[in-house]
Parts: structure tokens; C-alpha cells; sequence
């Protein structure tokens, strides 16, 4: 079953950072130093922040490394939890096992 998957955090977070310092997509990837190609498919959804992303992000907004690459794996553990709930609910916890 198909769950609808809410948006990574982490694109709303570089979206509010943006606004914060008044800056557009294009502005970021320049202060970056990254190809825009890079920042726009990260905010459409369509390419992950890597630790590379995210270390360059946490520099030109003054947050901690690890910042959005946090909040992204939480997101996907989630995600993934409520997809494979009903498989996990079935399985055995190793302790019980004798």
C-alpha cells in the first residue's frame, strides 16, 4: 500500500533559512559554491542532501554540520517505518527466542 509521504524536512528548512537571509535559490548555490542544478533538485525533491550538501549549507547559514542530513534521516526512517509496519509488527523480538 502506497502511503503519502509527507516532504522532507530538510527542503523546508533550506527554504526558511533562504527567506531568513532574503536569499533565492540561485544566491544560495553561489555562496555555495555549487552548480544551481544542484540546489533546485534538492528542493524539488529530487536529490537528497549529502553530507557534502550539508556541510556547505550549515557554513553559509551558521548552523551546526549535520543540521539538514539529521533532519532528512529522520524523515526516512519514519517513512520507512509506516511502510514496513506491518511486516516489522510480525517479526520477533531475538530475547523471546529460546
Amino acid at each position: 500500500m502506497k502511503m503519502d509521504v509527507r516532504q522532507n524536512p530538510a527542503v523546508g528548512e533550506i527554504y526558511k533559512y533562504c527567506r531568513k537571509y532574503g536569499m533565492n535559490p540561485n544566491e544560495l548555490s553561489l555562496f555555495m559554491k555549487v552548480n544551481s542544478i544542484r540546489v533546485y533538485e534538492i528542493l524539488k525533491g529530487k536529490r537528497k542532501v549529502t553530507p557534502d550538501t550539508d556541510i556547505r549549507l550549515a557554513k553559509v547559514f551558521g548552523l551546526e554540520n549535520g543540521h539538514f542530513v539529521n533532519l532528512q534521516i529522520k524523515w526516512e526512517l519514519e517513512n520507512k517505518a509506516m511502510e514496513l509496519e506491518s511486516v516489522v509488527d510480525k517479526l520477533k523480538f531475538a530475547g523471546d527466542i529460546k
